[in-house]
Protein backbone atom coordinates (compact mmCIF):
# COMPACT_ATOMS: atom_id res chain seq x y z
CA UNK A 1 0.00 0.00 0.00
CA UNK A 2 1.45 3.23 -1.63
CA UNK A 3 1.22 6.69 -1.89
CA UNK A 4 -2.37 6.96 -1.67
CA UNK A 5 -4.31 9.70 -0.54
CA UNK A 6 -8.32 9.79 1.88
CA UNK A 7 -9.28 13.03 1.76
CA UNK A 8 -12.73 14.85 2.40
CA UNK A 9 -13.74 18.66 3.44
CA UNK A 10 -15.63 16.76 6.00
CA UNK A 11 -14.99 15.09 9.15
CA UNK A 12 -16.97 11.90 8.60
CA UNK A 13 -14.60 11.37 5.12
CA UNK A 14 -10.91 11.27 4.45
CA UNK A 15 -10.19 8.39 6.38
CA UNK A 16 -7.54 5.27 6.27
CA UNK A 17 -4.94 6.78 3.11
CA UNK A 18 -3.90 3.49 2.21
CA UNK A 19 -6.94 1.46 3.06
CA UNK A 20 -10.35 1.51 5.09
CA UNK A 21 -11.89 -1.52 6.42
CA UNK A 22 -15.66 -1.99 8.15
CA UNK A 23 -17.82 -5.08 9.24
CA UNK A 24 -20.79 -5.62 10.24
CA UNK A 25 -22.81 -7.65 12.69
CA UNK A 26 -23.65 -10.39 10.36
CA UNK A 27 -20.05 -10.04 8.25
CA UNK A 28 -17.25 -9.49 10.76
CA UNK A 29 -14.02 -8.90 9.02
CA UNK A 30 -11.74 -11.55 9.09
CA UNK A 31 -8.45 -9.98 7.10
CA UNK A 32 -4.59 -10.99 7.54
CA UNK A 33 -2.06 -8.67 6.71
CA UNK A 34 1.27 -10.68 6.01
CA UNK A 35 4.27 -9.15 4.50
CA UNK A 36 2.82 -5.94 3.87
CA UNK A 37 4.63 -2.34 3.84
CA UNK A 38 2.63 0.66 3.88
CA UNK A 39 4.01 3.86 3.27
CA UNK A 40 3.91 7.48 2.00
CA UNK A 41 0.13 7.68 2.54
CA UNK A 42 -2.10 10.31 3.34
CA UNK A 43 -5.92 11.35 4.87
CA UNK A 44 -7.38 14.32 5.88
CA UNK A 45 -8.86 12.55 8.99
CA UNK A 46 -7.89 9.28 10.70
CA UNK A 47 -6.22 6.31 9.73
CA UNK A 48 -3.39 7.58 6.72
CA UNK A 49 -1.84 3.81 6.94
CA UNK A 50 -4.90 1.70 7.59
CA UNK A 51 -8.12 2.51 9.63
CA UNK A 52 -9.80 -0.87 10.75
CA UNK A 53 -13.65 -0.27 12.43
CA UNK A 54 -16.42 -2.26 13.71
CA UNK A 55 -16.63 -5.85 14.16
CA UNK A 56 -12.98 -6.61 12.61
CA UNK A 57 -10.37 -8.70 13.37
CA UNK A 58 -7.71 -8.40 12.01
CA UNK A 59 -4.41 -9.80 12.30
CA UNK A 60 -0.59 -7.62 11.36
CA UNK A 61 2.32 -10.12 10.77
CA UNK A 62 5.64 -8.52 9.51
CA UNK A 63 4.02 -5.60 8.62
CA UNK A 64 5.96 -1.88 8.14
CA UNK A 65 4.26 1.48 8.38
CA UNK A 66 6.40 4.17 7.32
CA UNK A 67 6.29 7.63 6.07
CA UNK A 68 2.38 8.09 6.71
CA UNK A 69 0.53 11.16 6.96
CA UNK A 70 -2.68 11.85 8.98
CA UNK A 71 -4.87 14.56 8.97
CA UNK A 72 -5.94 14.34 12.31
CA UNK A 73 -4.82 11.44 14.79
CA UNK A 74 -3.66 8.07 13.71
CA UNK A 75 -0.54 8.60 11.46
CA UNK A 76 0.06 4.63 10.70
CA UNK A 77 -2.99 2.28 11.99
CA UNK A 78 -6.35 3.06 13.75
CA UNK A 79 -8.49 0.21 14.87
CA UNK A 80 -12.01 1.22 16.84
CA UNK A 81 -14.22 -1.33 18.15
CA UNK A 82 -17.92 -1.34 18.56
CA UNK A 83 -19.98 -1.46 21.65
CA UNK A 84 -21.82 -4.17 20.45
CA UNK A 85 -18.68 -6.25 21.08
CA UNK A 86 -14.79 -5.62 20.86
CA UNK A 87 -12.50 -5.42 17.94
CA UNK A 88 -9.82 -8.60 18.70
CA UNK A 89 -6.59 -7.57 17.16
CA UNK A 90 -3.26 -9.45 16.85
CA UNK A 91 0.37 -7.57 15.80
CA UNK A 92 3.38 -9.41 15.27
CA UNK A 93 6.46 -8.18 14.15
CA UNK A 94 5.04 -4.71 12.99
CA UNK A 95 7.17 -1.29 13.19
CA UNK A 96 6.11 1.88 12.68
CA UNK A 97 8.46 4.58 11.59
CA UNK A 98 8.46 7.98 10.63
CA UNK A 99 4.74 8.51 10.75
CA UNK A 100 2.57 11.74 11.69
CA UNK A 101 -0.43 12.87 13.22
CA UNK A 102 -0.47 16.72 12.02
CA UNK A 103 -3.66 17.38 14.30
CA UNK A 104 -4.07 14.75 16.78
CA UNK A 105 -3.25 11.92 19.16
CA UNK A 106 -1.06 8.91 18.36
CA UNK A 107 1.98 9.66 15.61
CA UNK A 108 1.84 5.76 14.71
CA UNK A 109 -0.85 3.34 16.05
CA UNK A 110 -4.04 4.59 17.40
CA UNK A 111 -6.31 2.08 19.54
CA UNK A 112 -9.71 3.37 20.19
CA UNK A 113 -12.64 2.08 21.98
CA UNK A 114 -13.51 -1.78 22.47
CA UNK A 115 -10.44 -3.13 21.70
CA UNK A 116 -8.75 -6.15 22.57
CA UNK A 117 -5.11 -6.86 21.58
CA UNK A 118 -2.64 -9.04 21.87
CA UNK A 119 0.80 -7.20 20.15
CA UNK A 120 3.79 -8.89 20.21
CA UNK A 121 7.74 -7.23 18.64
CA UNK A 122 6.62 -3.68 17.92
CA UNK A 123 8.62 -1.27 17.39
CA UNK A 124 8.29 2.79 17.20
CA UNK A 125 11.03 4.82 15.79
CA UNK A 126 10.57 8.99 15.32
CA UNK A 127 6.82 8.76 15.37
CA UNK A 128 5.16 12.14 16.05
CA UNK A 129 1.88 13.53 16.64
CA UNK A 130 0.56 17.53 17.34
CA UNK A 131 -0.79 17.21 20.54
CA UNK A 132 -0.74 13.38 22.34
CA UNK A 133 1.19 10.25 22.05
CA UNK A 134 3.96 10.61 19.57
CA UNK A 135 3.98 6.52 18.98
CA UNK A 136 0.85 4.92 20.63
CA UNK A 137 -2.39 6.47 21.99
CA UNK A 138 -4.61 3.93 24.10
CA UNK A 139 -8.25 4.72 24.96
CA UNK A 140 -11.02 2.93 25.77
CA UNK A 141 -15.24 2.65 26.58
CA UNK A 142 -16.74 3.41 30.04
CA UNK A 143 -18.86 0.36 29.40
CA UNK A 144 -16.55 -2.23 27.84
CA UNK A 145 -12.72 -1.46 29.01
CA UNK A 146 -9.83 -2.30 25.73
CA UNK A 147 -7.72 -4.98 27.39
CA UNK A 148 -3.96 -4.55 25.36
CA UNK A 149 -1.35 -6.50 26.07
CA UNK A 150 2.39 -5.74 24.78
CA UNK A 151 5.38 -7.86 24.40
CA UNK A 152 8.95 -6.84 23.22
CA UNK A 153 8.46 -3.37 22.38
CA UNK A 154 10.09 -0.43 21.39
CA UNK A 155 10.21 3.62 21.56
CA UNK A 156 12.98 5.14 20.28
CA UNK A 157 12.58 8.97 19.38
CA UNK A 158 9.32 9.47 19.36
CA UNK A 159 7.85 13.22 20.28
CA UNK A 160 4.58 14.05 21.28
CA UNK A 161 3.62 17.74 21.03
CA UNK A 162 1.90 18.12 24.41
CA UNK A 163 1.61 14.41 26.94
CA UNK A 164 3.32 11.51 26.22
CA UNK A 165 6.23 11.71 23.97
CA UNK A 166 6.22 7.85 23.36
CA UNK A 167 2.79 6.68 24.41
CA UNK A 168 -0.09 7.92 26.24
CA UNK A 169 -2.83 5.79 27.59
CA UNK A 170 -5.97 7.14 28.19
CA UNK A 171 -9.20 6.27 30.15
CA UNK A 172 -10.61 2.73 30.51
CA UNK A 173 -8.28 0.61 29.37
CA UNK A 174 -6.24 -2.62 31.22
CA UNK A 175 -3.04 -2.70 29.40
CA UNK A 176 0.11 -5.13 30.02
CA UNK A 177 3.51 -4.36 28.95
CA UNK A 178 6.44 -7.34 29.04
CA UNK A 179 9.60 -6.34 28.21
CA UNK A 180 10.03 -2.21 26.47
CA UNK A 181 12.53 -0.14 25.96
CA UNK A 182 11.87 4.04 25.97
CA UNK A 183 14.80 5.92 24.14
CA UNK A 184 14.88 9.68 24.13
CA UNK A 185 11.33 10.09 23.30
CA UNK A 186 10.56 13.69 23.83
CA UNK A 187 7.04 15.40 24.96
CA UNK A 188 6.30 19.27 24.75
CA UNK A 189 4.65 19.14 27.97
CA UNK A 190 4.40 16.24 30.61
CA UNK A 191 5.55 12.60 29.78
CA UNK A 192 8.87 12.44 27.96
CA UNK A 193 8.53 8.79 28.00
CA UNK A 194 4.69 7.77 28.82
CA UNK A 195 1.81 9.24 29.98
CA UNK A 196 -1.23 7.51 32.17
CA UNK A 197 -3.86 8.11 32.89
CA UNK A 198 -7.41 6.54 34.32
CA UNK A 199 -11.03 7.82 35.39
CA UNK A 200 -12.22 8.43 38.79
CA UNK A 201 -15.17 5.67 38.84
CA UNK A 202 -13.06 3.39 36.80
CA UNK A 203 -9.39 2.40 37.46
CA UNK A 204 -7.09 1.70 34.47
CA UNK A 205 -5.20 -1.54 35.21
CA UNK A 206 -1.24 -0.82 34.53
CA UNK A 207 1.59 -3.20 34.34
CA UNK A 208 4.88 -2.84 33.13
CA UNK A 209 7.51 -5.35 34.21
CA UNK A 210 11.39 -5.71 32.30
CA UNK A 211 11.17 -1.67 30.82
CA UNK A 212 14.28 0.53 30.46
CA UNK A 213 14.08 4.15 29.84
CA UNK A 214 16.97 6.33 28.88
CA UNK A 215 17.24 10.04 27.97
CA UNK A 216 13.53 10.55 27.61
CA UNK A 217 12.71 14.03 27.81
Amino acid sequence: LQQNKASSSTTAGGLGGGLCMIGTADSVNNTSFTNVTVTGNETTNAGAGIFVQAWSKPVFTDVNFTENIAGTSAGGLIIIGNSAGNNVATLNNVSFTKNKANAGNGGALFLSNYVNATMNNLSFTENESSALAGALYCVGGADAFSNLEFSNSSFTKNKSGTSGGAMYINNYNNCIFNKASFTENSAGATGGAMFVIGASAAYNTFRISDAVFSKNK
